[in-house]
């Protein structure tokens, strides 16, 4: 996702809302799978921290630019928690202060809630990745 950011020390909030059913586990940010990237697909040195439904990226811009953000969710901390009613749950994620930032998944569980395995979390954490993937910053915006 594209930034505007000033030179020096930057945060950046990503927010994660569940906007259906009764599900409360948002999915986990991983940090080494997050990057910030130049406007030359330089990568910088970032940290990536989550508490909760909030991911702060944070990064020194060595100047005012155009930034790209790749943070990656997992949904394999779903695993073992009880299955929600109704079976498909919608993430939304904005980082906050960029328009248009807002992006949507859905999961469906396809199963009783008895039945939620650990097979289902890791399909949905590779669908993830690989849409995640398909928006790769410097391949989409160059």
């Amino acid at each position: 996702m594209p930034v505007t950011a000033p030179a020096g020390d930057n945060f950046f909030t990503i927010m994660q809302a569940i906007t259906t059913g009764d599900f409360d586990t948002f999915f986990a940010a991983t940090g080494n799978g997050s990057s910030v990237f130049d406007s030359n697909c330089v990568s910088l040195q970032r940290t990536a921290r989550q508490s909760g439904d909030t991911t702060t990226i944070r990064f020194n811009a060595p100047a005012a630019g155009t930034y790209f953000i790749a943070t990656n969710f997992d949904a394999r901390n779903t695993v073992g928690e009880p299955g929600p009613n109704p079976t498909t749950v919608h993430y939304e994620f904005t980082t906050t202060g960029v328009p248009n930032s807002t992006y949507w998944v859905s999961t469906v569980s396809g199963s009783p809630r008895s039945a939620r395995t650990s097979r289902q979390s890791a399909i949905a954490s590779l669908i993830i990745a690989s849409a995640s993937s398909r928006v790769f910053p410097c391949e989409q915006f160059r």
